[in-house]
């Protein structure tokens, strides 16, 4: 598994290909809404779902749980981001709400990467302080 500081360097830089500057609030539906190269369908999954992406080299799909809380549908979308931008070699990921202990590690890295790109000011602290 990646490094904290990595895995927080690659969410601010994301950020800044976005236009988000390092500690600014982000509206996640606005920014994955304005860019051309990603697609998002929202739709109602089973309880057992958070959300899905697809990677074809020229198409990059998200579908997140329409049935999922508002908060809960933006770290899924940011968590999805690092799928689509850091994990290397996929086609399609499909990931799961369970919060398992033995989690794979590249999905353990997207939850780590969400919560840094939605606050990376607030987990840069919080890593430092740890």
């Amino acid at each position: 598994m990646k490094e904290k500081i990595e895995l927080n360097g690659e969410a601010i830089s994301l950020r800044k290909a976005f236009g988000e500057g390092m500690d600014s609030p982000i509206d996640i539906f606005s920014l994955i809404h304005n860019n051309d190269d990603l697609t998002i369908l929202f739709y109602p999954m089973s309880s057992r779902v958070s959300g899905m992406c697809i990677n074809n080299g020229k198409n990059k799909i998200m579908g997140v749980n329409s049935s999922s809380t508002y908060g809960r549908q933006r770290f899924t979308i940011a968590h999805e981001l690092y799928h689509l931008f850091f994990h290397k070699d996929f086609k399609r990921i499909v990931c799961s709400k369970d919060l398992e202990i033995n989690k794979d590690p590249q999905e353990r890295e997207a939850d780590v990467f969400a919560s840094y790109f939605l606050a990376p000011y607030e987990s840069m602290v919080c890593f430092i302080k740890n």
